[in-house]
């Protein structure tokens, strides 16, 4: 056993907590014995229940969930899953957002090398060093709107909405961030509205903290399909066959309100939040799909294709 009983510090803290769950989580039987733990992560006795209390003060924020790690005589065990350490897979914009991010936490440089590591498989635009200012997708306040939802803080922002010439101000109490195709929207309470309002991040001007917490609303979630109809543009789009429309498997594809045609094909509405991602759609599948309408619509996806 490691005989390193000095205080720890908080980046040895955390570096220990997660080896601490890395083990409980590797382990086929969620236990693991306290010599072998101590041994692995070179700490002694009186580190690993440090880290351990820690462990077990964390709560998830939406659930409340807590890890529970039981201490018996000599080993650990991990009850329930609240602990176990699962794969996070990132997109790219959301690998880019946290690794702005990370430049703003004052973390040891060998733990934000590590991160930064397995951040690089989905890095590869070339746009990992790109200021959150100058991001089309989080914007430029990214950070203090995820302190603020996770705090539980009331904030004023100034927001320009679509057909506003000038940003308004506006007092919300956030609740969720969601990304719907390229972009982003902060999910909020509009406080004099009394109403729940959703907010591309990229049209917020400015954002303050205040000092009044909070209050508890009936937030609703929606489906992929409704952010896509609430928050995009949609089209006419036209299907060559019964079979063609079928095997589409778009979210925002309302297939409610598809109409079969005449010579056998099908038209329906599609809501989509990326127009680069439409066109894609459309040019892989070689004339199987085509845009009815808007006839603006087409002239720009003629320009994209060439």
């Amino acid at each position: 056993m490691a005989a390193n009983a000095k205080k720890l510090d908080g980046d040895r803290t955390i570096a220990l907590c997660l080896g601490i769950l890395t083990s409980l989580t590797a382990s086929r039987t969620g236990a693991v014995e306290l010599d072998a733990l101590c041994t692995e992560l070179d700490a002694s006795e009186e580190s690993i229940d440090e880290a351990l209390s820690l462990l077990q003060s964390i709560a998830d924020e939406r659930s409340g969930a807590r890890i529970a790690i039981a201490r018996l005589g000599s080993s650990l065990s991990l009850m329930g899953d609240a602990g176990r350490l699962a794969p996070l897979r990132l997109t790219e914009p959301e690998a880019n957002a946290l690794s702005q991010a990370l430049k703003r936490c004052k973390l040891d440089g060998d733990v934000r090398a590590r991160i930064s590591r397995a951040l690089d498989p989905v890095q590869t635009s070339g746009h990992a060093d790109r200021l959150l200012a100058g991001d089309a997708l989080f914007g430029g306040f990214f950070p203090i709107i995820a302190e603020s939802i996770s705090i539980g803080a009331r904030i004023r922002m100034r927001y320009r909405a679509a057909g506003q010439s000038a940003p308004t101000e506006r007092t919300i109490d956030p609740g969720f961030i969601e990304v719907s195709g390229d972009a982003a929207y902060l999910a909020a309470w509009d406080v004099e509205k009394d109403e729940q309002r959703s907010y591309r991040l990229d049209r917020i001007d400015d954002v303050v903290l205040t000092d009044d917490s909070v209050i508890d609303h009936p937030f609703a979630r929606r489906s992929t399909a409704e952010s896509l109809r609430d928050h995009g543009d949609t089209a006419l789009i036209r299907w060559s066959s019964q079979q063609a429309i079928d095997s589409c498997t778009w979210a925002g594809l309302d297939r409610d309100r598809a109409r079969a045609l005449e010579d056998g094909g099908v038209e329906a509405p599609v809501s989509y939040t990326s127009e680069a991602w439409l066109f894609d759609q459309i040019l892989a599948a070689g004339g199987r799909i085509v845009i009815a309408s808007p006839s603006e619509l087409r002239d720009r996806l003629i320009a994209y294709a060439r």
